[in-house]
């Protein structure tokens, strides 16, 4: 870093500050810091140039003069959000190294070869390129060959068994954080098949998750192997196809949260498939068997031109507005490189693939990215409905002579929060070497308030109450006292009516918070013309889920918005106006457009998808 600070202007450098709450110390400005000032200032006054003697002198409080430094501010709220968060973005990026050029290795490592191939090469390349490598390094024999089959013979087992699951488009330097949940389940249960140990019970949830129809009997069929060991596997899933290839079958109902817990039916496929409690059996009526509205496509939203983000081939399409078109294609095919970096960030900054047709008046992007750990985000703050919950239990104070407004109603701040475990309803416990647990707070009893507060009471129930109720029990509450209840119907529609409003988000499933994400992006939007884009909006949903929240979808496309799915759900698929398969493989293999065009078209197309319809 430069002494000019890279060159920033002053209204940059004060942008800076103002993001990260840090004061300019006192008599010091950017024009006349010199180079131990300007030390100071990136690393604050633990700096290399302090000696020895002066270090034991350095003041340990920020009011007797400790100065961390922007630095060391900025990395920490790196690491608190785990990425760069968006109002750093314009003074920190990640960038390739300059002297390895992302290859990690020091020169004399990255200049090593093996069968003509240096180790950063091999590792950006697909699994299915690195067994083809290994094959013909075994087929070349020799002394070289010999010493090294044994080696050889471990990446052919393992790049074969996570071939079987669908992910051998997936290179040896991707990073195991940016794999979707479904991909990191897939790739521990490979793990799971390199064990030689049996007797195991292996729980999965939802493996199928993000995995294109045709990549799932790869699936079943390593969880027959896993079986063949004399292990029992127990799989929570939806996917039609499992359902009907598993050995026994348990239905858990009738609806969610409070609502559900019973179990509707329980035996093999043709044993539930009788069962009028099925809620299965109920799924395949045709009243729950909607197809598209077949809304004319001719308006264009977007034209890609040559787009070659990631895997993408030099694609080109247009993609229509006022209705709905699906992303489609296995996994690793490029349908996030398409969708999200080069579509979605063109609004972010200039893309010369890129053309806008229709002006929307925004782009709501709505991904599964699970929201950064924070006990304080609740789902009534995320709708901004708790402030007028918070309002009307102050105006109910005023009725009784209590002395509380309604910050004295919030956990966050205010004098109305238990003091013990500051709102938060419980309490962490330090393990040392272990994973810290959470215990209930001792005082509240998870409540997160005094008792002076949770004394004022609406129809019997204190604010600790109603943040318990689902969202089912508040709508009636709602209405019954006239409060903004539109964001709570929309969450129901979605099937999020028995999630409480109270939860936590951090405890919500990624195909939850996006559907969360959803209802709070339409209940601020007002009127129409917004373009959403969402990646597998249905992941997690029973068939009967997924019919409902399309009825939604529907309802926002006839009143004006266009909507863009990234999505593998066949009943899904079946409901879109426009459909754009990518593929026809995954990763090196991916990339080109199978097919573009409106769904009724996409029936009759040999493709890997349109024969699941």
């Amino acid at each position: 870093m430069a002494k000019n600070y890279a060159d920033y202007q002053m209204k940059s450098f004060h942008a800076l500050l103002k993001h990260l709450n840090i004061p300019v110390p006192e008599n010091m400005t950017l024009e006349n810091f010199n180079d131990n000032q300007f030390d100071v200032f990136r690393h604050g006054i633990h700096s290399s140039y302090i000696t020895e003697e002066e270090r034991t002198k350095l003041p340990s409080k920020v009011a007797d003069g400790k100065y961390d430094g922007v630095e060391p501010k900025i990395w920490i709220k790196i690491a608190e959000a785990k990425s760069i968060p968006d109002n750093l973005s314009d003074y920190v990026k990640e960038d390739t190294c300059p002297d390895c050029s992302g290859e990690k290795l020091n020169p004399v490592s990255r200049a090593a070869t093996v069968h003509g191939y240096t180790l950063p090469y091999i590792s950006e390349k697909s699994l299915k390129y690195v067994y083809e490598w290994a094959e013909q390094i075994k087929l070349s024999g020799g002394t070289p060959g010999e010493l090294v089959k044994d080696y050889l013979l471990d990446i052919e087992t393992k790049t074969k068994r996570i071939s079987k699951l669908g992910l051998d488009y997936l290179s040896l330097d991707r990073q195991y954080s940016t794999l979707s949940g479904g991909e990191a389940q897939r790739i521990k249960l490979a793990a799971v098949l390199d064990s030689k140990m049996t007797e195991l019970i292996i729980i999965l949830d939802e493996p199928t998750a993000g995995l294109h129809p045709s990549d799932t009997e790869g699936l079943m069929s390593m969880i027959e192997e896993i079986k063949n060991r004399k292990n029992t596997v127990i799989v929570i899933e939806h996917d039609d196809t499992f359902i009907r290839s598993a050995d026994f079958i348990v239905e858990i109902g009738p609806k969610s949260g409070m609502y559900g817990g019973e179990i509707l039916s329980s035996g093999t496929y043709e044993e539930i498939s009788g069962n009028p409690e099925s809620l299965f059996t109920r799924s395949l009526l045709p009243s729950y068997h909607r197809t598209s509205c077949n809304r004319p496509t001719d308006i264009e939203a977007v034209q890609v031109h040559g787009a070659e983000k990631h895997n993408l081939k030099e694609i080109s399409l247009s993609l229509p507005a006022h209705c709905l078109s699906v992303i489609t294609g296995v996994s690793g095919s490029g349908k996030s490189s398409l969708l999200f970096k080069e579509i979605a960030e063109s609004q972010l900054k200039d893309n010369r693939f890129i053309e806008w047709k229709t002006p929307f008046k925004d782009l709501a992007l709505i991904t599964q990215t699970r929201p950064v750990r924070n006990k304080r985000s609740i789902v009534a703050t995320y709708l901004d409905v708790f402030d007028d919950i918070r309002k009307l239990f102050a105006k109910k104070a005023r009725q009784l002579n209590a002395p509380f407004t309604a910050s004295d109603f919030s956990f966050n701040s205010g004098s109305g929060r238990c003091p013990e475990c500051q709102g938060l309803g419980e309490i962490e416990n330090n393990q040392l070497f272990f994973e810290n647990i959470q215990l209930q707070c001792s005082s509240c009893f998870g409540s997160r308030y005094k008792s002076q507060i949770l004394d004022v009471k609406v129809d019997g129930n204190s604010i600790s109450d109603v943040l318990n109720f689902s969202i089912e029990e508040a709508l009636k509450f709602f209405h019954k006292h006239q409060l903004n209840a539109e964001p709570l119907q929309l969450l129901s529609k979605t099937n999020l009516g028995y999630i409480t409003l109270g939860q936590t988000t951090d405890t919500l499933s990624g195909g939850e918070m996006q559907r969360l994400r959803l209802t709070r992006v339409i209940s601020k939007e007002s009127g129409r013309n917004v373009l959403f884009i969402l990646d597998e909006p249905t992941v997690g949903m029973h068939k009967i889920d997924v019919f409902h929240f399309m009825e939604l979808i529907h309802q926002l496309i006839d009143a004006g918005n266009t909507f863009f799915f990234i999505e593998h759900n066949t009943d899904v698929i079946r409901q879109a106006d426009y459909i754009v398969e990518l593929g026809p493989g995954g990763g090196d293999n991916g990339g080109s457009i199978v097919y573009a065009g409106n769904i009724s078209n996409f029936k009759d197309s040999a493709t890997k998808t349109s024969e699941y319809l």
